[in-house]
């Protein structure tokens, strides 16, 4: 099983009945997804928030679900805790990867206006992971690998130009410079950094050789 998560800055005061109306209508032009097109996709309120399967209209190897955040006409903060986002599960021996990967993640990037987004390729170490992004949140006071941080580079990333200044100190366009060549494909998208280490799909050893890789060469410091 691999995991794609897409995450975008709630706005404050904004519908979340608007929101989704434009996140459906919009993902419904990635075809590739959807086994019947997505329409009069109904959302369960909680509160300020929502959220949505995707199920009943994704193709049967897939999974998914958007949860919308909260937004509060006052005391939002900019943390991730206030994201929409998107999920999706797919079995790796069921789909096209290479293709999943190498396009079809950047169309919804697009249709979903993400900040960043990634394909998880090992959801255990994405787990053993949260316990230390928990300890530097408070530790640090930042928002760890989520508006403030990138923790891990995964084999397919994307990241806006607001969140490369905040993580590595500078903007898309030299995160982009300083890949390009390096590694199979890092280009501009929507503004930000499209990172396509490989669309291979490879064990942990050769992940954490790809994170050490891409963090090396944006001089930050590499995590194991």
């Amino acid at each position: 099983m691999i995991q794609a998560r897409f995450r975008f800055r709630a706005v404050e005061g904004q519908e979340v009945r608007d929101r989704h109306s434009d996140v459906i209508r919009n993902l419904a032009f990635v075809t590739w997804l959807w086994e019947i097109l997505p329409k009069d996709v109904q959302i369960s309120l909680s509160g300020e928030s929502a959220s949505c399967s995707l199920n009943p209209y994704l193709k049967a190897n897939i999974k998914g679900a958007i949860s919308y955040a909260a937004r509060y006409s006052q005391g939002m903060s900019d943390k991730a805790i206030f994201d929409d986002v998107l999920t999706l599960n797919l079995e790796e021996n069921a789909i096209h990867y290479a293709q999943f990967s190498g396009c079809i993640f950047e169309d919804i990037v697009k249709a979903f206006v993400a900040y960043r987004a990634t394909i998880i390729l090992d959801l255990d170490l994405d787990i053993d992971d949260y316990e230390d992004i928990v300890e530097l949140a408070q530790k640090t006071g930042k928002d760890i690998d989520g508006r403030d941080t990138v923790y891990r580079f995964n084999p397919i990333n994307y990241f806006d130009d607001q969140l490369c200044h905040r993580a590595f100190g500078f903007g898309a366009e030299e995160v982009v410079t300083r890949l390009d060549g390096e590694i199979e494909r890092a280009v501009i998208q929507e503004g930000g950094a499209l990172i396509i280490a490989t669309t291979d799909l490879v064990d942990r050893d050769n992940l954490y050789a790809l994170h050490n890789h891409i963090a090396s060469l944006l001089g930050i410091e590499a995590t194991n």
